[in-house]
Parts: structure tokens; sequence; C-alpha cells
């Protein structure tokens, strides 16, 4: 019976730690409730850097700490392969940025930022600059580039835990 009590004891500790982290993951990522926000899109040259001109609008995050925004005069795909997504604080500090590819002509493209993007994002773009180019194949298998630095495949990954870059 004594094992039994144990194996229990631990599978509720388990299952009450994995309910701990797994709500507070929910809020460590949220903007700030009731915050006004700068939603900025640009497009990414051809030769791999962030063009200077762009569109934007502003939000305020609702009572969950996300934005939801829609633009009109977004850049397709016949005029760039992707798009930078930046959203500012009203102090002008970016807080959150992702890479999309464009849209296609007519089409919504359904867009996520999150922590998790700033990473990925980082990665990308010193990627496409480094190599000179918005190749999409690039950005799907490019990352062997020794130009760039470790410390943005490390965390371009998933929970924060170290990838391997390579093939």
């Amino acid at each position: 019976m004594k094992v039994l009590n144990i194996m229990t004891s631990r599978f509720s500790v388990g299952i009450i730690l994995f309910a701990v982290l797994l709500f507070t993951a929910s809020y460590a990522g949220a903007l700030t409730a009731g915050e006004t926000y700068t939603i900025k899109v640009q497009k990414i040259n051809s030769d791999g850097t962030v063009n200077s001109g762009g569109i934007s609008s502003s939000a305020t995050a609702d009572t969950d700490g996300k934005v939801s925004f829609s633009l009109t005069g977004v850049p397709d795909n016949d005029s760039c392969n992707f798009l930078l997504i930046t959203i500012e604080d009203t102090a002008g500090n970016t807080v959150r940025r992702s890479l999309a590819p464009c849209p296609n002509p007519g089409e919504a493209l359904p867009v996520g930022v999150s922590g998790l993007t700033n990473a990925q994002t980082s990665a990308l773009l010193a990627a496409l600059e480094s190599a000179g180019t918005d190749d999409p194949i690039l950005a799907v298998f490019g990352f062997a580039n020794s130009a760039l630095n470790l410390r943005h495949f490390r965390r371009a990954d998933l929970h924060g835990k170290p990838c391997q870059p390579g093939y």
C-alpha cells in the first residue's frame, strides 16, 4: 500500500505542477490589458532587408492581453515574399515581432505574433539579410550560413530548449 500512496502522491504533485505551469504560461506572454499598441507591417525586400516603409494601425489589448487587428493595403506576393509584423508599445518599444509569407492578391492572411515568434523572426531576418535574398527556400532550409550567430538558432525553438542547427 505504501508504494501505491507514493506513486499516487507523485502523480498528484505532477498534475498540480503541470496545471500551474500551464496557467502561468498562458499569461506570461500576454500584452498589458487595456494598453494601446501600434501594429506595423513592412515588406522584406528582395535583398533580404526590411523595407523602411509600410503600413500601421493601432489596437488596444483585451482583458486576455491580446490584440486583434485588420489592415488594408497589405502588400501581396506579387511584390514580396515575406512581411515583418511588429507590435510596439506607446513608448515605441518593440514588444513582439513575426515574419509571415505575403498573402495571395485579394486574400486575407491570418497571422500570430507571440514571444516565440520574436526569436524565430530574429533568426530568419538574420538569415535573409546575410544571404542577401528573400528566397523562401532559404527561409526554410538556409540556416547553415556560418555568418549567422548561433544565439539566433538556440532561441528559435520551442520552449526555450537548445536546438541543433543543421540539416
